[in-house]
C-alpha cells in the first residue's frame, strides 16, 4: 500500500488531569486540526476524573458521546497506584507518574503519538494530576523515547483563577517552573512553554465572577482551544509561509529564554476590519497579563478566507508589514523585540482570525499575584522529619512528603530564569539582538588577531562562520512543502 502523503507538521497532544482532560475533549468534538488529528492522550491518576458530563452538560450532544466514548476507549490512560488520585498536591501526581512510567510510555508507543512531529503537552497548574506529572513525563520522553517527536515538546499551562487559594498559586509556581527545567542541574525541559491565566481570559471573554462554574470554564477552555487550533494552522501546505517545528523554538533557544502567551481576534470581518487592525486586536487580547512592551519574540499567524487571498485582501507581505509596525508600538525597544515571524494561512468561512504568540516578556506581572502566596504556603508547611508534609486543603488524607531544599531548588530556577528573561528584555531595549552581537564577536576576533595578520594574512577556515551568534530569525520564509 502506497505511504499516505503527509498534509504537513504532525502534532499530537498529551493532556494529563482532570483540567487538561475537558480541554482535550472539547477541542477533539469542537475543532480537530488535521494537523492533530486524533493523535491525543489523556492521562489520569483516577478514571473518576475523566467525567465531561460535569463540564459539557447539555451540550454533550449525541455525536459528542460517541467521541467522548472513543476517547475512554482508546485514548485514555490510568496510572498509579493512589487510590484518591493525587488531589490538589503536585508532589503526588509526580511521583505516580515516576513509579507508573512504563505503563504511559507503553501507551505512547502503542499509539499515533510516536509518530508524531511535536507533541503539544497539557495541564492546568493549579491542581495535583497533570501539574505533577506532565513535567516528569516529558523529561522522560524526551530522554528515553526513540521518537520522531523526541526532542520537540511544546507545553500550555493553564494558569488558575486569582481568587483560587494559595495552595493553586503554590501549585501553579512549581508547575510552570518545572516546565521550564527539570532535573540534575535544572536542564531545559520544554522547548517552550506557553501561558494562559484563567482570570485574564475570563476578562477577555466578560464573564463576571457569578454564574455556573461550568459555563465559566467551558468558554476559558474555549478560548484556549482557539490558540492551540491557531497555533498548528501554519503547519501545512496552505500557509503562505510555514512556521515548522523548529521555527517555534530554536530561536528561544539561542536566548535561553522560552515562555509565550496567546493573543488572539477572532472571526473578524474582512468587510470592516483590516489585517492591520486584527493583529492590533489580538495583541489588545493576550491571555496572561504582562507589562506593556516588554515581549522580545513574536510569531504572527494570520488564517483568513481563500477567497480573500486569491484577490490580494489579505498577503504575506501585507501582514508582514502590520508585523513590523505594530511591533514598535507593543513589543520592547524600538525596533520591536528581537525576533519575529509571520504566516498567512487560509481557512473556510468568511471571517479571519489572527494570533500573536508572544514571548520573552517579564514575568514580573504573573508573578505578583502567585509569589506571595507560593512563600506564604511553604512557609507554612508543616515539618516531619528532614522533610516537609504536602497535603491536600480539601482533602487531608492526600498528602505527601517534599524536601525543603527541592523547593528551594525550584525558586532558584524560576528567579534565575526570571533574571535571564529581564537582562534580554534590556537587550531589545538598547537595540541590541543577535546582529549586534554578531558584529562585537567579529570585531573583537579581527581585534586579537590583527598582529599575527600583519605578519601572515590567513584565510578563514571553512566553518568558522556557523560558530557565531546566530543572526536574527528571518522576516519572511519562502513557501515550503513538508513531508
Amino acid at each position: 500500500m502506497a505511504k499516505k502523503e503527509r498534509e504537513g507538521t504532525e502534532w499530537g497532544m498529551i493532556a494529563s488531569g482532570e483540567g487538561a482532560n475537558k480541554i482535550a475533549i472539547q477541542y477533539l468534538a469542537e475543532f480537530q486540526s488535521k494537523y492533530m488529528s486524533d493523535r491525543i492522550l489523556l492521562l489520569n491518576t483516577t478514571a473518576s476524573d475523566i467525567r465531561p458530563e460535569k463540564a459539557f452538560g447539555a451540550r454533550l450532544t449525541p455525536e459528542f458521546q460517541s467521541i467522548l466514548q472513543k476517547i475512554k476507549k482508546e485514548k485514555t490512560c490510568i496510572f498509579g497506584s493512589a487510590p484518591s488520585g493525587a488531589g490538589n498536591v503536585w508532589k503526588i501526581g509526580e511521583e505516580e507518574a515516576a513509579k507508573d512510567f512504563e505503563t504511559i510510555r507503553r501507551y505512547f508507543a502503542n499509539s499515533q503519538l510516536a509518530q508524531a512531529d511535536v507533541i503539544l503537552g497539557l495541564a492546568t497548574l493549579g491542581g495535583g494530576t497533570g501539574n505533577g506529572s506532565l513535567p516528569y513525563i516529558i523529561s522522560q520522553l524526551k530522554n528515553k523515547m526513540p521518537t520522531a517527536a523526541q526532542s520537540n515538546y511544546i507545553s500550555l499551562g493553564i494558569w488558575p483563577l486569582n481568587s483560587e487559594a494559595s495552595q493553586r498559586h503554590f501549585n501553579a509556581v512549581c508547575g510552570f517552573t518545572r516546565l521550564l527545567k527539570y532535573g540534575e542541574g535544572g536542564k531545559r525541559n520544554s522547548e517552550l512553554v506557553l501561558i494562559a491565566h484563567n482570570s485574564q481570559v475570563a476578562d477577555l471573554v466578560g464573564l463576571q465572577a457569578q454564574g455556573p462554574a461550568q459555563d465559566k470554564f467551558y468558554l476559558i477552555n474555549r478560548e484556549i482551544i482557539k490558540a492551540m487550533d491557531m497555533m498548528v494552522a501554519p503547519s501545512g501546505k496552505a500557509s503562505e509561509a510555514t512556521i515548522d517545528v523548529a521555527d517555534y523554538y530554536q530561536l528561544p533557544t539561542s536566548f535561553g529564554v522560552y515562555h509565550f502567551t496567546p493573543c488572539i481576534s477572532w472571526d473578524n470581518d474582512p468587510d470592516v476590519i483590516g489585517l492591520e487592525a486584527g493583529v492590533e486586536l489580538a495583541l489588545r487580547s493576550p491571555m496572561c497579563p504582562l507589562e506593556p512592551k516588554t515581549a522580545t519574540m513574536a510569531y504572527f499567524i494570520v488564517r483568513a478566507p481563500e477567497k480573500k487571498l486569491r484577490d490580494g485582501t489579505f498577503t504575506q507581505e501585507g501582514l508582514e508589514d502590520a508585523a513590523r509596525k505594530l511591533s514598535s508600538k507593543f513589543m520592547a525597544g524600538s525596533q520591536g523585540g528581537l525576533v519575529r515571524y509571520c504566516s498567512l494561512t487560509s481557512k473556510e468561512g468568511d471571517g479571519f482570525d489572527a494570533m500573536v504568540l508572544l514571548g520573552g516578556f517579564s514575568l514580573k506581572k504573573l508573578l505578583a499575584g502567585s509569589i506571595g502566596k507560593f512563600k506564604s504556603f511553604s512557609e507554612n508547611l508543616k515539618r516531619s522529619g528532614d522533610a516537609l508534609e504536602l497535603k491536600d486543603d480539601e482533602h487531608p488524607n492526600i498528602r505527601a512528603a517534599i524536601k525543603p531544599e527541592e523547593l528551594e531548588m525550584i525558586e532558584g530556577w524560576l528567579r534565575d530564569y526570571s533574571k535571564k528573561t529581564e537582562e534580554l528584555i534590556s537587550k531589545a531595549r538598547r537595540g541590541g539582538g543577535p546582529d549586534e552581537e554578531m558584529l562585537e564577536g567579529w570585531m573583537r576576533e579581527e581585534a586579537k588577531a590583527r598582529p599575527k595578520a600583519d605578519s601572515q594574512s590567513q584565510a578563514p577556515k571553512p566553518g568558522d562562520q556557523a560558530k557565531s551568534p546566530k543572526g536574527p530569525a528571518p522576516q519572511r520564509k519562502p513557501k515550503k512543502r513538508n513531508g
